[in-house]
């Protein structure tokens, strides 16, 4: 029995509260933001906040624990470990004042959580959300996160048709948090590029609940054995040579020059790998070019909805560095928001 669980305490309520060390609750459960690891198609677009911690191999480099299963599984299974001196970031400072403004403008009254709180059944699985919320006088508390988002990610945030909405990973997290509490809704705050302040409600999704627990019961049943997940192909490239380069000195040798399948991924590998390295080349070969005609010319039009034109990347001011500014050339769409008078004159003409 983790230090978690057994400082659990059951609720009224449903789930049970521990106020063990974050850090016994995150090595032995899987917590909100690490779930959407667990649904391929929403981990590849999930962006990282501060709750998303840094991790590092044996040699100290950087590892990402959210990219995939497997990758989580290295965390979980402590193959690596906490990185040092990371400090707490500005947002976790300023993120209670967001969150109460936003709760004031809607009328709903907040509280701190007890403590980090355990699914009634799964000892595995915990949630410690921001706060919590009320809109009926406390009769009914709801779990309430923080998101600080990018300007430049403000669009992940939009459906379709333009209207805002919460990203998959973020409702993800959000029925996560609700399989845990037993709550009918999870209140989504999100401050956008520092300046604009939304609060979104996710309602409970029974089958999206159902979902949620039967992965991570299945990952876990992983974790517990020591058995490794399918990898889920490029993503986990790094995560298998990490794993698969720890070789115990007096494992045997194997000869597999019989093995066809094996050889043939080896040549396709290294012809794909030849070809890839000529194509690079030429493209670098073409783009000199491209760059020497665009020389003196702010776009160029290439078809009736394409033009040709400079893009150009700010400097940008770190504590340890400034990274110069630098322009490239690439082809997008004809629109007046990046067209420009002089170009829609012409496409007239």
């Amino acid at each position: 029995m983790s230090k978690a669980q057994s400082q659990a305490r059951a609720t009224n309520t449903g789930p049970r509260i521990t106020d063990a060390d974050w850090s016994d609750i995150r090595r032995t459960t899987i917590a909100a933001h690490e779930t959407a690891s667990l649904f391929e198609t929403v981990a590849e677009n999930a962006t990282l906040d501060e709750d998303h911690e840094d991790f590092e191999d044996d040699a100290g480099n950087p590892i990402g624990a959210y990219g995939s299963p497997l990758a989580l599984w290295e965390m979980k299974t402590g193959r690596y470990t906490d990185s040092p001196n990371r400090k707490p970031g500005l947002w976790s400072k300023i993120k209670w004042g967001v969150i109460t403004t936003a709760c004031q403008e809607h009328g709903i009254e907040t509280r701190r959580p007890e403590g980090v709180y355990l699914h009634p059944e799964l000892d595995f699985m915990s949630s410690r959300v921001d706060m919590e919320g009320s809109d009926d006088g406390g009769a009914t508390w709801d779990p309430i996160v923080a998101y600080n988002v990018a300007g430049t990610l403000a669009d992940t945030w939009r459906n379709a048709v333009g209207d805002w909405c919460t990203p998959e990973h973020v409702r993800i997290a959000a029925q996560h948090h609700m399989a845990v509490s037993g709550a009918s809704r999870c209140i989504v705050i999100a401050l956008f590029g520092g300046v604009s302040l939304k609060l979104f409600v996710v309602e409970r999704d029974e089958e999206l609940v159902e979902a949620i627990v039967e992965t991570i019961e299945a990952f876990w049943d992983c974790v517990a054995n020591d058995r490794r997940p399918a990898p889920s192909g490029a993503r986990d490239a790094q995560v298998l040579n990490r794993l698969c380069s720890q070789i115990n000195p007096e494992t045997d040798v194997v000869d597999m020059r019989k093995d066809h399948e094996f050889i043939s991924l080896i040549e396709r590998k290294e012809a794909l790998a030849s070809e890839k390295n000529k194509l690079d080349k030429e493209i670098k070969e073409l783009n000199a070019q491209i760059t020497a005609k665009m020389d003196g010319v702010g776009s160029a039009i290439i078809s009736d909805t394409r033009q040709y034109g400079w893009v150009t990347v700010a400097e940008k001011h770190e504590p340890a560095k400034t990274k110069p500014g630098y322009s490239y050339c690439r082809a997008r769409k004809i629109s007046e928001k990046n067209a420009g008078d002089k170009l829609l004159d012409l496409l007239r003409g």
